[in-house]
């Protein structure tokens, strides 16, 4: 099988992941929520957000490679 890459719809939707992931880390589309005293000095949640961000980048990461390796065992 020949196909490239990027017509794999695993490929295209961990690429998309991977996108809102980044833009959910950047801040972009999000608003500030709770602007009290406790929401702003509350860390725990954005330590929490930040390490589910982390983990799901690796997890599609992890999407990529294994379809780059399925595509490689099919190759040969």
């Amino acid at each position: 099988m020949n196909k490239k890459p990027l017509k794999s719809k695993t490929i295209n939707s961990a690429l998309v992941v991977i996108v809102i992931v980044c833009l959910s880390i950047l801040g972009v589309g999000e608003k500030q929520i709770g602007q009290t005293y406790d929401a702003i000095s509350d860390t725990t949640g954005q330590t929490t957000e930040g390490a589910k961000d982390l983990i799901t980048l690796l997890a599609a990461g992890g999407a990529i490679y294994g379809r780059y390796k399925v595509k490689e065992q099919d190759d040969e």
